[in-house]
């Protein structure tokens, strides 16, 4: 089978239960040309990620007796066998990686806490904004794009926030009846729950629902807003205000690097929303 490398961001992109047979052959490189492969482990019935390093051929030979001594000596399952891709390089299995199933729980946890976190960072990021005084109310033109951009972070950012965390409580501390939530379920949803027999299992999938169905449609309107504002910011030079002293400066500058990790939290958090969505389509999983 030909080999197909795909770039990735980092292995969490790697989705093991959704591999067939025809992709055991790719190669992933990530964004610091690290190199990755799938393995099917036959008694487990399972994929793995396992990582890979080149070197040229002409090492090869001390690179495997290199892994094999380490392997006698440590006693870890290192793999040494060498696999040639080119005549040029060959490569070399060091290290096994077991994708860690997917926690619902621990994501709803680690969901709930970055809520709040960003809650009340989105609120310092204005605040910072409006002490830099580097967009000035005399411009009307960057003034009401700067306004306009805040309204949309109360709105879409901390008062949906505030809602989430209150849905939240409430299925978690007093759910109203199964009959009220399937009424709000999409129609792939309705097919899972339909496979789930007891109502402690529909619940748990109702639960599982409604978190995703929220931080999903926050988070993805809430990551456009703060694109929009850090697009909005960059456009603007703090240097060329001469009436802007090092501290407001520097407020600016906050506000700036606070948004960048924000984005890039947000990224990291749809992209495990994603696996929750396939994890849900599993009625296994309830």
């Amino acid at each position: 089978m030909k080999t197909v490398f795909i770039k990735i961001n980092d292995i969490s992109e790697i989705n093991t239960s959704k591999v067939s047979v025809y992709d055991l052959n790719n190669r992933y490189i990530d964004k610091d040309g690290k190199m990755y492969g799938l393995k099917y482990n036959r008694k487990t019935r399972k994929v793995s990620i396992i990582r890979i390093i080149r070197t040229p051929v002409k090492s090869s030979e001390y690179f495997n007796q290199m892994l094999k001594a380490r392997r006698r000596e440590t006693a870890i399952n290192y793999k040494s066998q060498p696999v040639t891709e080119t005549h040029e390089e060959a490569a070399f299995i060091i290290k096994e990686y077991e994708e860690p199933a997917f926690n619902i729980d621990i994501f709803i946890n680690e969901a709930v806490e970055i809520m709040e976190t960003h809650k009340h960072r989105i609120a310092g990021i204005m605040m910072n904004l409006k002490n830099s005084r580097v967009v000035s109310e005399r411009d009307r033109s960057e003034s009401s794009q700067l306004n306009d951009l805040f309204r949309n972070l109360e709105i879409d950012g901390i008062l949906r926030i505030d809602k989430a965390l209150s849905n939240y409580k409430e299925i978690k501390q007093y759910p109203r009846s199964i009959t009220y939530y399937i009424s709000k379920l999409d129609i792939k949803s309705k097919d899972v729950i339909d496979q789930l027999g007891s109502d402690e299992r529909k619940m748990a999938f109702i639960y599982a629902f409604e978190i995703f169905n929220t931080v999903s449609n926050l988070y993805r309107t809430l990551l456009k807003i703060l694109n929009d504002l850090y697009s909005f910011l960059d456009s603007i030079n703090p240097d060329d205000s001469r009436d802007i002293s090092g501290a407001e400066r520097q407020h600016f500058n906050d506000a700036k690097i606070s948004i960048e990790n924000t984005i890039r939290e947000v990224g990291d958090l749809l992209a495990k929303v994603k696996i929750m969505e396939d994890y849900m389509g599993n009625p296994e999983n309830f």
